[in-house]
Order: structure tokens, then C-alpha cells, then sequence
């Protein structure tokens, strides 16, 4: 070893440089060792946060230099044996390690743990005010959002009364309400999105240093997590509770504007008319029926007069008795016409007011609730009307097959 030279806390240095009749040490493998630790601690010490393995590196490296080492205990060996005249530069580098080298690189280990420690104290403070500043944004947003629904709420009920009492004076200013309610709306939407947006960037904060806190800022770190989900859930709930509330004064405008309107009048006036035609459309379908039903007695004797004429009459001799058939068919066939063209007109009328009845005028609401109720029951008497108005084109089909063989056997000549 050249004098005056400082020596390395590095394995290779010492074995390159020690003196060649100095007895074995060991200080080459308690060298190594160290330079083992000390990458391993040099590595994570760049690092933004602090994990526990780091305190326990830096500790490692510390005690691989302290007076109870192997190094130092190396050293203070090669003190004690090596020859003061032979082993001079030797015993002067063996000094120097003990009054120089560890003794600056201890301060230089502290002086990075020291960096390290204030870097992971500002990472902490990151951590804590992100927290903090996500928290106190979805904490306001809900505050501000729970006193907006109390107010719709109170409006709500106001509006109720006014719709029940047909204030349309109070009415007028629905339509205002639910514009201001819309650009609420938008205002509410912006703050949530900005406190997500917070709260996403205090877990990509925390995401690389979750798994790194040490002891208590762990616990701390865990609670600060459940504490900032629950006020995002608590945000989003009451986000729904606005968009609830909404969307009821919504459905209540509409209501007003049909009072203001006239709307909501012509729509009662027009399902009063409804009523007051179904009324009478049971009567008189009533009516079609029974006349549609005389008149399928009427074709029905008609059907049994042919048939006398076929098995009594036709081969007879008897003058008289054809001219009563003649005289009776023919008042049969007279009376079954007058019958038809009642029923068809009675079921023409039938038919005029059942559409009449169904119509939708212009500013009926035809799709609700109670539109919707009162057509249905339209549907008892179409189907019935369908019915006597098929009934009456059958008996009239059969009756001019009977009125075909009235003619022809009119004119038979009968054997004399």
C-alpha cells in the first residue's frame, strides 16, 4: 500500500493493495459483504416513499460499520499483529479506515437516509392533502347537492297544490323552475367529475406507496382510502336523490303546462264526451242486436217456407194453396227487408259515433293513463258492433238465396 493513499471501503481495493506479508484478515470478505448491502440500500434509496425494508437496509449497512463489526474488528486486528518497520503503509491505511473512511461514509449513509426520510415526509404530505382536498370536494358537493333536493323537494309540494287548486298564475313559472333545475344540473355534474378527477389522482398518489407506509401511516393511509370511498359513494347517492326529485318536477311540468294551456280541460272534457258516448253505444248496439236477431227469425222462416213449398206444395194441384205461399212468402221476404235496412242503419250510426268516440282530438294526451283507460273500454262494443254487422251480412247472403227461390217457384205453373 502506497503511503499517503486513502483507502476504499471496496473488497477488490483491499486485496489488490494490502501488504502481501500481512497474516489474513478477513477484511476482503467482510468488504464484500458490505458493498453487498450497500447497493441494495443505494438502490431503493432514489425511491419516492419509504418502505420498511428501506430502515431495515440502512440499518444493515450502518452495523456493518460500527465498532462491533467484522470490518472494524478486521481492522483492529490487522492493528494488533502487523509489523511496525514491515507493515508501516499498511498500518497507516488500517488508521485511516478507522479515523476517515468510515467515519465519512457513516455521514454520507446519513446524509442520504436523512434526504430519503424528507422526501417520504413531503410524499407523506402529498398523500395527506390530496386526501384532504378530494374528501372536502365530494363533502361539499354533497352538502350543496342535499340542500338543492330539500328545496325541489318544498317546490315539488307547491307545485302539487298549485296542479290540485289549478293555479294557473302559479303554474306559469313551472317551466323557469325546471331550466334553473337543468343548469343546477350541469353545475352538480361539473363538481362531481372534478372530485373524481381528485380522487383518481390521489389513488395514483398512493398506488405506488400503498404497499410501502410504514406502520401507523399505513393505518392511517387504510382508513384515508374507506373514508374517501364513502364519500364518493355518499356523492353519488345523493347525485341520484337530485336526478330523483328532478325528474318528478319534470312530470309535474308537464302537468302545468297542459293546465296553462287548456290541455288538461279539452283532455276532461273530451274523456266526459268519451263516457257520455260509451253510455249510449251500449244502448244502442243493444238495439242493433235485437233487430239483427229479428231479422235472423225472419231468414229463418224463409229458409222453412222454401222447404214447405219442396215437400207440400210443389206437386200439388191446389191453385189456392200456391197463391198463400206466394202471398206469405213474398210478406216474409218484405218484412226481413224492412228488418235489414233498420239494423243497417242503426249499425251505420252504431259505427259513426263508435269513431266519433274514438278519435283523439288535437291536445289530447292520447297515451295516458286516462285516455288510455277509457278507450279500452271502446273495445267491448267494436268487437260486438264486428260481430251483429258479420251476423247481418250472413242472414242477408242466405236471405237472397231464399229470395232466388221464391221468384222461380212464383213462377211455376201448378198441375190443373
Amino acid at each position: 500500500m502506497k503511503k499517503g493513499v486513502i483507502p476504499k471501503l471496496d473488497a477488490q481495493w483491499w486485496r489488490k493493495n494490502r501488504a502481501v506479508t500481512l497474516k489474513s484478515l478477513g477484511l476482503g470478505d467482510a468488504l464484500a459483504a458490505y458493498q453487498v448491502k450497500l447497493k441494495d440500500f443505494e438502490a431503493i434509496a432514489p425511491g419516492q416513499t419509504l418502505p420498511d425494508e428501506a430502515n431495515q437496509l440502512f440499518m444493515d449497512v450502518q452495523g456493518l460499520l460500527n465498532k462491533n463489526s467484522k470490518i472494524v474488528k478486521s481492522i483492529d486486528q490487522g492493528l494488533t499483529i502487523a509489523n511496525k518497520t514491515l507493515h508501516e503503509e499498511t498500518i497507516a491505511g488500517l488508521k485511516l479506515y478507522k479515523t476517515k473512511v468510515i467515519p465519512d461514509e457513516l455521514t454520507r449513509l446519513n446524509a442520504i437516509y436523512a434526504q430519503y426520510e424528507r422526501r417520504y415526509e413531503q410524499y407523506l404530505k402529498e398523500v395527506e392533502d390530496g386526501f384532504d382536498e378530494a374528501s372536502t370536494a365530494f363533502t361539499n358537493f354533497s352538502l350543496g347537492a342535499k340542500a338543492m333536493v330539500k328545496g325541489m323537494k318544498e317546490t315539488t309540494v307547491n307545485v302539487q297544490k298549485a296542479l290540485k287548486a289549478r293555479n294557473t298564475e302559479a303554474l306559469g313559472g313551472v317551466d323557469q323552475t325546471v331550466r334553473s333545475m337543468n343548469g343546477t344540473r350541469s353545475n352538480l355534474q361539473q363538481r362531481f367529475d372534478d372530485a373524481v378527477v381528485l380522487a383518481d389522482k390521489w389513488a395514483v398518489l398512493t398506488k405506488r406507496g400503498a404497499d410501502a407506509f410504514g406502520g401507523g401511516d399505513k393505518a392511517k393511509y387504510r382508513k384515508w382510502d374507506r373514508d374517501l370511498k364513502a364519500a364518493r359513494t355518499a356523492a353519488e347517492t345523493d347525485l341520484e336523490k337530485f336526478d330523483e326529485e328532478k325528474t318528478t318536477i319534470e312530470q309535474l311540468a308537464v302537468q302545468a303546462r297542459r293546465i296553462v294551456s287548456g290541455d288538461a280541460q279539452r283532455e276532461e272534457d273530451h274523456l266526459a264526451f268519451m263516457a257520455k258516448t260509451l253510455r249510449e253505444l251500449l244502448t244502442e248496439t243493444k238495439t242493433v242486436k235485437d233487430n239483427a236477431a229479428k231479422y235472423k227469425k225472419k231468414v229463418q222462416l224463409c229458409r222453412q217456407f222454401v222447404g214447405k213449398w219442396s215437400t207440400e206444395y210443389s206437386d200439388k194441384n191446389w191453385i189456392d194453396t200456391k197463391d198463400r205461399w206466394v202471398k206469405l212468402m213474398g210478406g216474409l221476404l218484405n218484412d226481413a227487408d224492412e228488418l235489414h235496412r233498420t239494423a243497417v242503419g242503426q249499425l251505420n250510426r252504431v259505427k259513426e259515433k263508435l269513431a266519433e268516440g274514438q278519435r283523439v282530438p288535437d291536445g289530447i294526451d292520447w297515451m295516458s293513463r286516462d285516455y288510455q283507460a277509457a278507450a279500452q273500454k271502446f273495445q267491448p262494443v267494436s268487437r260486438e258492433i264486428g260481430t251483429q254487422e258479420k251476423s247481418l251480412n250472413d242472414d242477408s247472403s242466405e236471405l237472397e238465396k231464399w229470395r232466388t227461390k221464391y221468384n222461380q217457384y212464383r213462377t211455376t205453373k201448378v198441375k190443373t
